[in-house]
């Protein structure tokens, strides 16, 4: 579930991304993240409709359904399109697994597609057969960028 909630923040003097700021609070102990609203809108066709419909200046995405950890390796992939590695200290059907499985729940429920498209290249990645598709990365977005308001 999504919940936008007006608050007053001051936003950064400089972004390469843009200037508007959203604050999103994730999951039941609402842990604060601050995103770029253009990188929200471009990536998630849910977040680019709750964004659009309200139009105040300052708001706060609530974002409760969520888990921290997982709206963290989110924030990693739209900022720094990278996603969990698989280590080999680690067993292959546990943490790093379980870790992708739940980043796609996120992706679907959240419509994410680009990174939808990246979990599954991540796990079907095993197979080492060089990809020269670059639609999973996040710099796709930018390619064919939808209308964000007040972007």
């Amino acid at each position: 579930m999504v919940k936008v909630t007006p608050e007053t923040f001051e936003t950064p003097l400089i972004s390469p991304i843009g200037f508007k700021i959203i604050y999103v609070r994730v999951g039941y102990a609402a842990t604060s993240f601050s995103v770029h609203k253009s990188l929200l809108c471009l990536s998630s066709h849910e977040f680019s409709r709750v964004l659009d419909s309200d139009s105040r200046q300052h708001v706060v995405l609530e974002v409760a359904d969520a888990e921290v950890r997982v709206f963290k390796m989110y924030m990693d992939w739209l900022y720094q399109g990278q996603l969990p590695a698989h280590r080999v200290d680690i067993p292959f059907a546990t943490s790093w697994l379980h870790r992708l499985l739940d980043l796609y729940i996120f992706a679907t429920g959240y419509r994410i597609s680009q990174l939808q498209r990246a979990v599954m290249d991540q796990l079907v990645g095993s197979r080492k057969v060089p990809t020269t598709d670059s639609s999973s990365q996040p710099s796709a977005l930018y390619q064919h960028p939808r209308q964000c308001a007040d972007t």
